[in-house]
């Protein structure tokens, strides 16, 4: 599975006005009917911040750790030159930069979701009418895994890249038993 986005957490430790974040940086959105916390989007890395007045950071979007790293620090710079000096970057062993890995990977495979749903109904949540996809929740590694028919497998919530292959490495069995096999009458 290739990782394709990364979710980081900050607690910066101060309160922060917002009104003072977005008049002072360039590009900063802020619609406090709409969405309680200022969005400013980097292009290098590419990734967006959501700064709270709890003082809380949250980054998404970077496409690996480092970059979330690399991201978290610039948005830790940005409020730091419009005059919050006290704010640091200092992820803790208790509360770890990183919160949530998204990989995705596509099987060589058709898979046949209506009976893997059937066969794994305490792990699954399948609605087609809702949505396209079968929810697989796994246990251990906590680890939410979407399938589509197509083959397409998305990897949710893991806090490692070692989570994210165990939970592949567990899943991919199933979706073997489950493949759909397609005729050459039906693939014309």
């Amino acid at each position: 599975p290739e990782v394709n986005c990364v979710f980081a957490f900050l607690h910066l430790r101060t309160k922060l006005d917002l009104v003072r974040i977005v008049t002072h940086v360039r590009g900063a959105e802020y619609n406090p009917k709409r969405f309680r916390a200022v969005v400013i989007r980097l292009l290098k890395p590419k990734a967006t911040g959501m700064i709270y007045a709890s003082g809380k950071l949250v980054c998404m979007g970077a496409r690996n750790e480092k970059a979330a790293h690399f991201a978290c620090k610039k948005f830790v710079r940005i409020l730091q030159k419009i005059g919050y000096p006290q704010v640091r970057f200092a992820p803790s062993q208790e509360e770890p930069l990183i919160r949530s890995i998204m990989a995705k990977c596509k099987v060589d495979f058709p898979v046949r979701l209506e009976d893997l749903a059937t066969t794994h109904n305490e792990f699954v949540s399948f609605e087609p009418e809702i949505f396209p996809g079968l929810i697989y929740r796994m246990t251990v590694p906590r680890v939410t895994i979407f399938v589509f028919v197509t083959g397409t497998v998305l990897l949710v919530g893991a806090k490692t890249r070692s989570e994210i292959h165990r939970a592949f490495d567990l899943l991919y069995p199933v979706l073997l038993q489950f493949r759909k096999v397609v005729d050459d009458a039906e693939s014309r």
